[in-house]
């Protein structure tokens, strides 16, 4: 069980830190939001992760 979490851990933390690159560099207002929201979904992934932990 701790290896699925480790492995979900990592998964989540390698979108977040994705989507917050390309939402840092991204000039298109919209695109923008999208990714934002994207990587607020996984952050909250990785708290819950992190709680369980």
């Amino acid at each position: 069980m701790k290896l699925k979490a480790n492995i979900k851990y990592i998964w989540h933390k390698l979108w977040w830190n994705y989507n917050l690159l390309l939402y840092h560099s991204c000039l298109d207002e919209q695109l923008k939001q999208k990714l934002k929201s994207k990587a607020d979904y996984h952050e909250d992934r990785l708290k819950a992760i992190l709680r369980s932990w």
